[in-house]
């Protein structure tokens, strides 16, 4: 599954579709990903981010596995990972109500 069922209204996915039909969209896309697979970084990130992050992960992510959460907010002097069991790659559509209202409170 890439995405629950109903999470994307129609006016989005037409949204999607437009930008997606303009001449090289989808070769660029793929490419961003091709050539993240032939230069991995040579080592570990030695950077912080100093700044509060707030980083959701869907679980059921096909995409980037659950994994790869718990190093990324590690890099965070100031982070808070959580976790939607329920949600997908899309995390942000599918518990769009839970996201809008954390990120008003937590930074605004």
């Amino acid at each position: 599954m890439i995405a629950l069922r109903g999470q994307f209204r129609h006016a989005e996915l037409a949204i999607h579709r437009e930008a997606w039909s303009q001449p090289h969209a989808c070769t660029s896309m793929l490419n961003w990903y091709r050539a993240l697979f032939r230069r991995p970084p040579a080592g570990p990130v030695q950077h912080r981010i100093d700044v509060p992050a707030l980083l959701i992960w869907g679980a059921r992510d096909r995409f980037l596995g659950r994994e790869m959460a718990q190093p990324s907010i590690d890099l965070c002097s100031d982070g808070r990972l959580v976790f939607f069991e329920e949600a997908t790659h899309w995390v942000h559509h599918e518990c769009r109500r839970w996201c809008s209202a954390t990120t008003v409170v937590v930074y605004f």
